[in-house]
């Protein structure tokens, strides 16, 4: 058969909510996700503050925990490795999300990658708030214990759970960069 593939171009404010319907198209129509990075962070006089980027980017589901026992999942495209040894890797999160606070004051996190059977999941999570909905239920998973954390869980039907602990937090803007070490993995 025909492989299908997105590359889209975009001038994109990074104020603007453009890339959840991009994700939208990738997942619902089964596309494969390729791993596409920032390839220029150019200022066009023109564009007083647009980026010019290529997309898509690998979505997956994060899961959080705090110390009171509250836990979360976000949907995330920025993210990464950053180095082998150790092996450690990055999540970009928007300081106002609700799974924010549960990463820096937990300090951990588990990227959980995705499937085509997870694709609404991973929509719903990204566009719907911890604040206003218990995603868990409403997308029926299964939180699982982490071999490593003691807050965040590992979604249960996800194929492979990258545990993180954090090890800095960056401050770049528009989102904070979490640079962590991978500390188990479970496929």
């Amino acid at each position: 058969g025909c492989v299908r593939m997105v590359w889209a171009f975009m001038v994109v404010n990074p104020n603007q909510k453009c890339l959840h319907l991009l994700f939208r198209i990738i997942l619902l129509n089964k596309l494969p996700i390729l791993h596409i990075t920032q390839i220029g962070l150019t200022k066009s006089p023109d564009w007083d503050s647009k980026l010019h980027i290529i997309y898509p980017l690998p979505a997956v589901m994060v899961s959080t925990g705090d110390k009171k026992g509250n836990q979360n999942i976000l949907t995330v495209a920025w993210t990464g490795t950053v180095c082998t040894n150790p092996a450690m890797v990055y999540i970009s999160v928007r300081p106002e999300r609700y799974s924010y606070h549960m990463i820096e004051e937990s300090g951990e996190f588990v990227i959980n990658l995705t499937t085509e059977k997870l694709a609404r999941a991973t929509d719903f999570c990204g566009v719907r708030s911890g604040r206003d909905v218990d995603k868990w239920k409403e997308c029926h998973l299964s939180a699982k214990k982490a071999q490593t954390l003691e807050y965040a869980p590992c979604i249960e039907e996800a194929p492979v759970n990258i545990e993180c602990k954090v090890k800095k937090i960056e401050k770049l803007g528009s989102h904070h960069m979490f640079l962590a070490e991978v500390t188990a993995v479970q496929a």
